[in-house]
Order: C-alpha cells, then sequence, then structure tokens
C-alpha cells in the first residue's frame, strides 16, 4: 500500500454519486446512483475491500474502461482522481462525508419517485448503520458483498429492509451447489433468500444461460439469471445464481481462477 497522508487532499469531487451515467445502471428501469471509491487498498490510505480475493483484486473492474482512462490522465497531470478524492473525504469527515450523500440521495429524491443507490460500486465496506429507513423511504440501496458475515446479517433480516445484498463469489467460493446449500439450511435463513453473483468466461456465459439453472448436491434446482440485463439486483428472486459475462482482461485471464467455466453442467 502507497503511503499518502490525509492531509494531502485537494479540492473535493464535485460529486459523489454518478447517477444514470453508468453503462450498466442505464439498463435500470429505475434512476440509479452508484458511489465510486478507491478499491481495495489502492488509495494508500485504508482498504475498502478486505475480503477481496486475489483474483477479484487482478481483476478489479475499478482499473478498467474509464476508470483505467481517468487514471492514466491522473498519472499524466499529476493530479487526483475522483475516486480518490471522495476516499479521503470519506476517511477524513466522514460524518460530513454522510450528509453530502444525504443531500444527493435528497436531490434524486426531486427527480423521481423511486430510486436506487448502490454505495459499493467500487469497493466493500459497512453502510448499514448509515441508510435510514425513515429518511429514505422508497429509495432502495443494494450491493453486491464478499464478507461472509455481511452476507449472513442480510439473509438472517439484520439489515434496514430497503438494502438488498448479493454475495460475491471468487476462486475461493468451493462447490457453487454446496454454497447454496450451505446458505438455505441455515435455521435463521427465515426467509429462504441465497443469491450469488459470478463471472462466467463468454462462451460459459451463453452456455450457463441457456441451461437456465444448475442443481445443488441435495437436489435444490437454482434458477440462473442474466445479470448484464440490468445492474438492478432487488428484482432478482429471491433465490438465484446471477451470472455475468468476464469484460476486458477477464476474459483472457488464466483459467481456474476468478473467472467460471461452464461445461456439462458443471462450474468450475
Amino acid at each position: 500500500m502507497n503511503k499518502i497522508s490525509l492531509n494531502m487532499v485537494s479540492k473535493k469531487a464535485s460529486y459523489l454519486l454518478n447517477v444514470g451515467a453508468n453503462a450498466k445502471t442505464k439498463k435500470n428501469k429505475i434512476l440509479t446512483g452508484v458511489l465510486y471509491l478507491s478499491p481495495s487498498d489502492s488509495s494508500g490510505l485504508a482498504n475498502l475491500c478486505t475480503s477481496a480475493s486475489a483474483g477479484c483484486r487482478s481483476l478489479c473492474l475499478g482499473h478498467e474502461g474509464r476508470f483505467r482512462m481517468e487514471d492514466s490522465i491522473c498519472r499524466k497531470k499529476g493530479t487526483q482522481s475522483a475516486r480518490l478524492k471522495r476516499t479521503q473525504e470519506l476517511l477524513e469527515d466522514k460524518t460530513g462525508f454522510i450528509n453530502r450523500l444525504q443531500n444527493e440521495i435528497d436531490a434524486m429524491k426531486k427527480r423521481s419517485k423511486k430510486i436506487a443507490i448502490r454505495l459499493n460500486g467500487t469497493s466493500d465496506i459497512g453502510w448499514s448503520s448509515t441508510i435510514s429507513e425513515k429518511t429514505n423511504k422508497k429509495v432502495f440501496f443494494y450491493d453486491y458483498t464478499k464478507h461472509r458475515f455481511k452476507y449472513l446479517e442480510y439473509i438472517f433480516g439484520k439489515l434496514p429492509s430497503n438494502y438488498h445484498v448479493t454475495f460475491s463469489g471468487d476462486e475461493n467460493t468451493g462447490d457453487i451447489g454446496e454454497w447454496f446449500d450451505d446458505i438455505l439450511n441455515k435455521a435463521d435463513n427465515i426467509e429462504k433468500r441465497a443469491s450469488i453473483a459470478l463471472a462466467f468466461y463468454p462462451d460459459s456465459y451463453v452456455r450457463i444461460l441457456k441451461s437456465g439453472f444448475i442443481v445443488t448436491p441435495n437436489g435444490r434446482v437454482i434458477p440462473v439469471i442474466d445479470g448484464d440485463k440490468t445492474d438492478y439486483r432487488p428484482s432478482d428472486p429471491r433465490v438465484c445464481l446471477v451470472a455475468l459475462k468476464a469484460k476486458g482482461r477477464a476474459k483472457k485471464s488464466p483459467k481456474g481462477g476468478f473467472i467460471k467455466q461452464y461445461i456439462d453442467g458443471k462450474i468450475f
């Protein structure tokens, strides 16, 4: 981790939420704002993805596409990216950051009766204590997480009712069928929730969507949905496997790692 002092903060990012401008959230049928912070430990200030696997860090979307272009431009100009500015602001003045975030959410409410907010666009930190159900009625928060404890809190009903969480699988998840059986067998999982997102190589992505389901060791039939049709995960079935197509460098990454294959009914 590169050492960067908080007193190096330059002017604040012009906005916190990217609203309706992201390629994936444009597919959502609800106005969506996404908060992009510095992924993992790239800020040099803190690790915002403490459960990220080696494969996740190496293929992080936070370093792809327009983010890579932004980083390159900032390096040439000797300036800081908007994600780094937001991260510094959050770490230096969390109360001020949350107030500013709420103001932007309130501004979105004026644009649409129902809105969605994804606070971990390129991070994986806890936000449940800052999500006010009373203040944010008709605001749907959602995230992906690799934190098992956070996902268990979600399926056990311990997170705000307007906060939806999808587990993000990787090379360390193990057998996917066993994962579903384990989650659905938990006594405290009263509402029987279980959803996991996995990235597949393009050919496997096509095959598993064509199949439409997987079967667990205990005989459960788990539907497979196309996670690229929309980024709005709260509309997903209560139990499902969310298939995502690998993009950018991930399409050419070594087999047997973070990106999954689907052949003859098996995920590996």
